[in-house]
């Protein structure tokens, strides 16, 4: 029998660990929410043609009419939060946070970043991060945050950091030229895919990596990967798309050429084959920086961190024992979620709102 416990659920999350392989009750559950709605209703049987007494209806769940928003999210989003405390022009005008993210990411800015860095870039990551977090609202309302979990540290924490994902953007050159002119219904990444690394080139690397559909010209998925590599992530993403019922939005809309859905989907949107997967923040577990992932930004590490910040981290996801490995996952979830929330929200197949691994399968 399944079992339905929520801490079951929560490690194979942590873990990443495919859903055929977990004996869970509530992560089948979880899986399943995207598949097709059927309605059995009787019917009268009509006389002149013998119809059965029965039919079935698939209701397609593209066509159902979205939930109204649930507003008592987008009250609580920025509560308690000083977004003023850190802005991305901070972290870009610091030797320290500069030298540590290009040394991280591989960020080639020449032997001296913080004389490549100019007024311009610095203006835009404080305009980008004012975008993020005003999208963020929208963007919780939509995956169906609910208020509890609105409330988690970890989101508190994620909102605190969006200048990196912000300052980080900015700095790889992965954002549009003109983010003025931009609504919130449109992409905020370039279309040049040439400033993206793509992830074969660094399939060991972990972080954040997305997913671009060159047949539509949209970039259409953000992700993350810790403890593997992206090339591993994305073998596991082609079993995915490959099955007969898919176990999430992404593999709904984008099913492998071999696939049956491949040829009777009317949802479908394109071929799981034909996207090209990217590095959007990736980074080497091994190398030196990653390994003082749990330092504050002034103090040679990435993310912004008081104290009571980096005691959550470190006391969270208790069936892993490895501190380094916690911190390294909020990052890379703090990359997702600023690219996540970056991308058009009719082109992005992602129905999850991130950063399972610390604030759980449902919330709290």
């Amino acid at each position: 029998m399944l079992r339905g416990k929520l801490a079951v659920a929560r490690e194979a999350l942590e873990n990443e660990t495919p859903i055929a392989d977990v004996d869970s009750r509530t992560l089948w559950a979880w899986s399943c929410r995207t598949n097709e709605i059927k309605q059995c209703w009787k019917m009268e049987e009509d006389a002149h043609d013998g119809g059965s007494d029965t039919d079935t209806l698939a209701l397609d769940v593209e066509s159902a009419e979205p939930p109204e928003p649930n507003t008592a999210v987008a009250e609580i989003v920025l509560d308690g939060v000083d977004c003023n405390m850190i802005k991305p022009s901070d972290l870009l005008s610091s030797p320290m946070w500069l030298s540590s993210a290009c040394r991280l990411f591989r960020i080639d800015r020449g032997s001296d970043p913080i004389s490549t860095v100019t007024q311009d870039e610095k203006d835009r990551a404080d305009l980008l991060v004012k975008i993020l977090r005003g999208r963020m609202h929208t963007f919780m309302n939509r995956r169906k945050v609910s208020k509890g979990r609105g409330k988690h540290w970890a989101i508190t924490l994620a909102i605190k950091n969006m200048s990196v994902a912000a300052a980080y953007m900015i700095l790889s050159r992965h954002v549009v030229d003109d983010l003025t002119c931009l609504d919130e219904t449109e992409c905020l990444l370039t279309s040049r895919t040439s400033q993206f690394t793509k992830c074969s080139l660094c399939a060991d690397h972990e972080g954040a990596y997305l997913y671009y559909d060159a047949n539509k010209s949209v970039w259409i998925r953000s992700g993350k990967v810790v403890g593997r590599g992206f090339g591993a992530r994305n073998s596991e993403h082609i079993k995915e798309a490959s099955k007969p019922k898919p176990s999430s939005d992404f593999y709904h809309y984008y099913p492998t050429s071999d696939c049956v859905r491949s040829k009777k989907s009317r949802a479908k949107r394109g071929l799981f084959d034909k996207l090209e997967q990217y590095v959007a923040a990736g980074f080497d577990s091994k190398c030196e920086v990653a390994s003082y992932l749990n330092k504050g930004h002034g103090d040679g590490g990435i993310l912004v961190l008081d104290v009571d910040d980096a005691n959550n981290i470190k006391t969270s996801m208790k069936q892993n024992p490895n501190e380094i490995y916690k911190f390294r996952s909020f990052l890379a979830y703090q990359m997702e979620l600023g690219y996540d929330i970056a991308l058009a929200p009719a082109s992005n197949v992602s129905s999850s709102f991130g950063f399972e691994g610390f604030v759980g399968l449902f919330g709290v």
